[in-house]
């Protein structure tokens, strides 16, 4: 029993952590990228 709530309390932090972690890619994604090829090609593309 003891184990059981110990898995499901693991799965649902597991679950949280995964879903934050997606939503914050998907925030941070295009502005890293965005800035990462300011950063890097300043003048590749004319």
């Amino acid at each position: 029993m003891s184990t059981e709530c110990t898995f499901i309390i693991f799965y649902i932090i597991f679950c949280a952590i995964d879903a934050i972690f997606a939503f914050l890619l998907a925030r941070l994604k295009p502005v890293s990228s965005s800035l990462f090829q300011k950063s890097k090609y300043p003048r590749a593309r004319h």
